[in-house]
């Protein structure tokens, strides 16, 4: 079952921060970088969602993506919505801090100041 990703996925396009900066057309990715870009999915998830389209969203892409980058989260195990939680968003950081170039002036140990 992967209601726990569902459970995340409904509390994050629910979040104006998120909502505002993945619906401006702020994330960039080239054509071939988009097959596994967590953030391109997270665009496309908040433009269904947010579409008035009634039609069922299956974010099956998204789920195999973070399959393949957080492998601890792999399978159909139970899983819990809060490691899921942790895990998304540390990939999601991770990609937008490297397209952006963002650096926090710290050690890669550190914990980030960027949010």
């Amino acid at each position: 079952s992967t209601c726990f990703m569902s459970c995340v996925l409904q509390s994050l396009l629910h979040t104006p921060v998120l909502r505002e900066f993945f619906l401006s057309e702020q994330h960039h990715c080239s054509p071939d970088e988009r097959k596994n870009c967590l953030a391109c999915e997270m665009v496309w998830l908040f433009q269904e969602m947010l579409s008035g389209k009634k039609n069922p969203i299956s974010p099956h892409k998204m789920l195999h993506l973070v399959w393949t980058q957080a492998r601890a989260l792999a399978g159909y195990d139970q899983q819990d919505a809060h490691e899921f939680f942790i895990n998304y968003l540390d990939l999601l950081h991770h990609h937008l801090v490297k397209e952006h170039g963002v650096s926090n002036g710290t050690s890669s140990r550190a914990p980030c100041t960027c949010a």
